[in-house]
């Protein structure tokens, strides 16, 4: 964690030469430091924000305490067992939670090695105001006991999951400048570990066990180098991970001369690239010749995207954080998306990182209003570590408990949203699969008082890609409003997902739906099969929508009516076949196994004797009679035909 001096025993005479006079701590106008726990902490070193808002919070001793949103109070859940807190820097230094397993880092009193610890949470994982969340000692499962702790200092200390699935540990040269010189040891390196197939229980795995195969040196003879993905770091004790990207943040303790914050960018679905960053060798950017038999420098090292000066910044370099507006009341807003900021543990003073002008690079913005300082975005922070996005947008840190600040955990507030998306229409409506929508899209935006905002962009996306847009623009005219035409790609089973989006503003998710058939023919030596799936909507009270299955020879013309175009002749029915008619108006003809009927979408197999209708090309389209449907694909309410894609089949 926070380093000594080289390896001489820290003093409170130091810490004050450092800085006599604690201030509060002070951000920008606009932003407010809010206290979220403020009783009952002793020395905490990391903290977990769970997905129903719950807090866990490790305190060096080994006990993990929760925070429930809204009431006051914490209490202790479980305590991880034979943890050795001898010293500041040791014991209970990391935790992250992944379902309903907790991962711990720790100094361990029964062992001679850093420990990574799994436990079974037990009690329920999904309500805010629950008290039986727990977890027993008995439970641990030992994950790794690789990295040396013969060392009160530099034992690293943070594990965190990344958006890929893996578990991303920050691991100390354990106060052996040597052991950071070596790219085949875990002392001074980012470790990436595949945690998701070990068993329930048992001895520690091997290593090869917890070997992503994407990793650098998947294939390396070296066990430990396997599960690396940076080295040449001296103790690397905090590190941040951005949700969107994977990209990991690194702050580097240096000695007595540079702090570095390290940058690992991280290309998901890509193999990950494994670099050094220049310890023992250099700190920051200075050339460095403090360690005795650490060989020469093999030379193509990467550099930090940023440095503190001893004497000058601070040091003890904590990663403080990566912002993104996530449509939350305390978002930091537009100017902040993807910034990243970095703490001196013991001088205080927060620096602000925002993405250059080059991709890679990263440039200190100007100084904002209130900024208390020309540098430094905020100060007062001393003794504050271990910083994370909260699910509101606000930056949400401990204070360990350092001279006159005491433990606690607090978050930076931003002022919330900066825009308001207001939906116009497109909202609730029902295509054919594949065709596009009736009516556009219409977003207008305005700021917090209602006035419209011209001239900022808006986005467009489908998670599944289920959804296309057309490619006119989308930046708002001088009403603030902007029109999209959306058509369905005719992937998925129906549900469109398209989500409209603004930075500083609180997204829209649209309720777009595509009807859809799926047809599978299947012959066979004395049956022919043909399997038929109907995805359907309907907001009908009783889920029994009639249907309509017909087919025509793929020879025949298309048909343009007002309620779309008809792939099969339902008007004079010229080659035409009627499978299913659940509404009675061709004859009430069926020939599937079940009633013909949605509820509201709809299967059936039908059987031929093999070869009925060898050499011929098929065309299918379906048809629903539903009154209650929102809006038909015109885009006019109260339609009440609805229709699919149509699907051709040569037998």
């Amino acid at each position: 964690m926070i380093k000594a001096f080289v390896r001489l025993v820290f003093s409170f005479a130091v810490v004050f030469a450092l800085d006599s006079i604690v201030s509060a701590q002070i951000v920008p106008t606009g932003f407010s430091i809010e206290n979220v726990v403020s009783t009952n902490l002793g020395s905490p070193n990391d903290f977990e924000i769970l997905p129903d808002g719950r807090f866990l919070i490790a305190e060096r001793t080994g006990e993990i305490k929760m925070k429930r949103p809204s009431l006051a109070g914490v209490f202790t859940i479980g305590t991880v067992p034979n943890v050795l807190y001898d010293h500041d820097v040791r014991g209970l230094l990391s935790l992250v939670v992944k379902g309903d397993k907790l991962y711990t880092w720790a100094s361990k009193s029964n062992s001679g090695f850093m420990v990574l610890s799994r436990f079974t949470l037990t009690g329920n994982l999904n309500d805010p105001t629950d008290t039986t969340l727990s977890f027993s000692p008995s439970s641990e499962y030992i994950v790794l006991e690789s990295v040396p702790d013969n060392s009160v200092f530099h034992n690293g200390g943070t594990v965190r999951f990344g958006p890929d699935g893996m578990l991303y540990l920050s691991a100390g040269d354990d106060g052996d400048c040597a052991i950071g010189a070596d790219a085949n040891l875990f002392g001074g390196s980012i470790m990436r570990l595949d945690v998701g197939s070990l068993p329930a229980s048992g001895p520690t795995p091997p290593l090869a066990a917890l070997v992503p195969a994407d990793n650098p040196w998947a294939n390396d003879s070296n066990a430990h180098k396997r599960l690396i993905i940076a080295s040449g770091m001296r103790n690397p004790f905090s590190m941040c991970i951005d949700g969107p990207t994977g990209d990991l943040f690194i702050g580097d303790v240096g000695e007595q001369s540079r702090d570095e914050l390290n940058h690992i960018p991280r290309n998901l679905g890509a193999p990950m690239v494994g670099h050094s960053y220049g310890w023992p060798w250099y700190q920051g950017t200075l050339s460095s010749a403090v360690c005795v038999g650490a060989g020469p420098d093999p030379g193509g090292h990467v550099f930090p995207i940023d440095e503190r000066v001893y004497g000058v910044d601070g040091n003890t370099i904590i990663c403080a954080g990566v912002t993104r507006n996530v449509g939350g009341t305390k978002d930091f807003g537009p100017p902040y998306e993807f910034n990243v900021f970095h703490n001196a543990f013991y001088a205080g003073k927060m620096k602000r990182l925002a993405p250059g002008p080059t991709p890679g690079s990263w440039v200190s913005p100007a100084p904002v209003p209130g900024q208390p300082d020309p540098i430094f975005w905020g100060t007062g922070f001393h003794g504050a570590m271990h910083f994370d996005l909260g699910p509101d947008g606000a930056i949400y840190f401990l204070n360990r408990g350092f001279l006159t600040t005491p433990p606690s955990l607090r978050r930076i507030a931003g002022s919330g949203q900066v825009y308001n998306l207001v939906l116009l229409d497109g909202n609730d409506q029902v295509c054919a699969s594949g065709e596009t929508f009736g009516r556009d899209i219409k977003v207008r935006v305005t700021d917090m008082n209602g006035i419209p905002v011209p001239n900022v962009e808006l986005t467009f996306s489908s998670s599944d890609n289920s959804a296309s847009f057309a490619n006119i623009g989308n930046i708002t005219d001088f009403q603030g409003i902007v029109t999209m035409p959306v058509t369905s790609t005719g992937t998925g089973q129906g549900t469109v997902s398209v989500k409209v989006s603004l930075l500083g503003a609180i997204s829209i998710d649209l309720d777009l739906f595509a009807r859809k058939l799926e047809l599978d023919y299947s012959p066979g030596p004395a049956t022919d099969t043909l399997v038929v799936d109907f995805f359907n909507i309907s907001n009908a009270q009783v889920p029994v929508v009639p249907i309509l299955l017909a087919l025509t020879l793929d020879v025949e013309p298309v048909y343009q009516t007002t309620i779309g175009d008809l792939y099969v002749d339902l008007i004079t029915l010229q080659n035409t076949f009627v499978i299913e008619d659940g509404g009675g108006s061709y004859g009430a003809v069926n020939y599937g196994p079940v009633p013909p009927y949605g509820t509201p979408s709809w299967s059936s197999v039908y059987t031929a004797p093999s070869g009925f209708f060898s050499g011929f090309t098929y065309r299918f389209q379906m048809f629903v009679v539903d009154p209650t449907v929102i809006v038909s694909e015109q885009g006019v309410a109260g339609t009440t035909i609805g229709r699919t894609n149509p699907v051709s089949i040569t037998y």
